[in-house]
């Protein structure tokens, strides 16, 4: 069954030039798939995957969830790991990520934005979604790494990951590619096209 939808703050500037050079290094060093297609692009889930009836109900209800917020300032948390499997709590550890430390702000919108979804969709990982608190992270390997996790845990360890930033925007995916993006700086909707031009020149 596909699930084609997501939504997602992806990082920009400091903050997302570290994310993808950390996600290169453990594929380059450590010779696994890691969080690598065509390029890496740092990202915190917010909701999804998921299936939708409309992609417009959906863009909507990101707008009225974002409304009254501005851009999120937000820092990284250090690290840490999770099973894909067997979720949060496993023991066996597939999955490392950076945590992302969300403000008061950020938490409230991501429970309004459940709240607006959860009637209009069906998300892959219900239980997922309902997380709370939701753990908001951004994933830099996943999928073949179990017999080398020691030794990307260990190179991780030494990485300086005390930088800050902030989300402004929150951008709705279909297939993997951008359908449209709320501004929170501009109070817009952004179609594919605009939303692309606005990230290449931040």
């Amino acid at each position: 069954m596909r699930y084609p939808y997501l939504v997602e703050f992806r990082l920009c500037g400091e903050p997302r030039r570290v994310a993808r050079g950390l996600i290169l290094e453990i594929y380059k060093r450590f010779r696994v798939t890691g969080n690598v297609k065509r390029r890496p692009v740092p990202h915190v889930t917010l909701y999804g995957p998921f299936q939708a009836g409309s992609a417009r109900r959906v863009a909507e209800s990101i707008r009225e969830a974002a409304r009254g917020f501005g851009p999120f300032g937000y820092g990284i948390d250090g690290f840490d790991s999770f099973d894909k499997k067997t979720g949060w709590f496993s023991r066996k550890r597939n999955v490392v990520y950076l945590g992302i430390s969300a403000g008061s702000d950020m938490k409230r919108f991501r429970s309004r934005l459940h709240g607006r979804l959860a009637g209009i969709t069906r998300p892959k990982d219900p239980a997922i979604e309902r997380k709370d608190p939701f753990p908001f992270h951004v994933t830099l390997a996943i999928r073949d790494i179990d017999e080398k996790f020691d030794e990307i845990w260990q190179y991780l360890m030494s990485a300086d990951t005390s930088i800050s930033g902030e989300f402004c925007g929150i951008t709705l995916l279909r297939d993997g590619k951008i359908l449209c993006e709320y501004d929170l700086e501009s109070k817009r909707l952004l179609g594919r096209r605009q939303a692309l031009r606005r990230r290449c020149a931040s």
